[in-house]
């Protein structure tokens, strides 16, 4: 995205689980706090026009496993804007599966249980009529490129390998650290990057070295609920990380909203993929400890078809 100035927003997915995958993502824009500020108030209060919700992924989200035995009686609105938000920054078309989704944002070696992924239908809940006509509306409603969007996925065996060299807090922040480097190598403007917080962390100024070695980095605020950081020498560069920040920022809202829809159409697809070959197994959300309960009822499937345990189960 060519533009003077990037406006991102970076959250995650799948921190806690103990199998599934770990999803981060951004969403990224030229179009900075007060068109995005004037947007989420289209978006949360006229649903009229067929737009779809932006809010924190975990309030959307919120409700019984009604649909599919799987999927909270909310997951319709979040896919409904999720969907939105992909047909609006990939030029109006939709993925026709998980696969598809999923093939966006990773390249890596795909195990045969993420096979699943391709007969996993989208969307799953909305209804493709629902995902057009709120594709359309933002679409119609946002300027041209004013949106973007990108997503680290890892499964187990990645984050396992991970770890062996940084803990679960320095694996999310490299997570973050590879969309922030990826989005500075695609523009050659200014950028400003909003980011979710994690709970208890106030410092991040080693972290904010280790991505610009050499460059120095002022601390503009440290404290529990923001901590935002100035990188000198290297354009106009502000990186904030703010607690609660998917119910607070627009940016990191569409982000956390991404992060969590494709983390769960995965594990969705995960667990259709055994219940393939054992139909009594019961669905898991993959948060310990059912995920553990799911690890020891695909025990003797895996072995079968040669997944390893640290193919699937997280260490830490």
């Amino acid at each position: 995205m060519q533009a003077d100035k990037i406006y991102s927003g970076i959250d995650e997915a799948g921190y806690g689980p103990v199998i599934g995958p770990f999803t981060c993502a951004s969403f990224e824009s030229p179009y900075g706090a007060d068109f995005w500020g004037s947007c989420l108030d289209i978006f949360r209060g006229n649903k009229g026009k067929g737009l779809p919700l932006v809010n924190d992924s975990k309030v959307l989200n919120r409700g019984k496993k009604t649909f599919k035995g799987y999927f909270s009686s909310g997951f319709a609105e979040l896919e409904k804007t999720v969907l939105a938000l992909y047909y609006t920054a990939c030029g109006g078309r939709l993925p026709e599966n998980a696969e598809k989704l999923a093939d966006m944002f990773y390249g890596g070696d795909k195990l045969p249980y993420w096979s699943g992924a391709a007969d996993v239908r989208l969307p799953v809940a909305c209804g493709l009529s629902g995902a057009l006509s709120a594709g359309k509306a933002l679409k119609g409603s946002v300027p041209e490129n004013s949106m973007m969007i990108a997503a680290r996925i890892m499964y187990p065996g990645e984050i396992n390998a991970a770890l062996e060299k940084v803990n679960k807090t320095g694996l999310v922040k490299e997570s973050f650290s590879y969309l922030i480097k990826r989005t500075l190598m695609l523009s050659d403007g200014d950028a400003e990057f909003e980011c979710g917080k994690m709970s208890g962390t106030v410092y991040y100024g080693g972290f904010m070295k280790e991505m610009f070695p050499g460059r120095g980095v002022r601390a503009e605020k440290e404290s529990v609920c923001l901590s935002s950081y100035g990188v000198e020498a290297h354009r106009g560069v502000k990186i904030s990380f703010i607690l609660d920040g998917d119910s607070s920022s627009f940016r990191i809202a569409l982000a956390s909203m991404l992060a969590k829809y494709i983390r769960d159409i995965l594990t969705y697809s995960m667990n259709l993929y055994f219940q393939k070959h054992k139909a009594d197994i019961a669905f898991s959300k993959g948060y310990s400890p059912d995920g553990l309960r799911f690890a020891a009822d695909t025990k003797e499937i895996r072995y079968k078809l040669g997944i390893k345990d640290w193919e699937f189960i997280r260490n830490k």
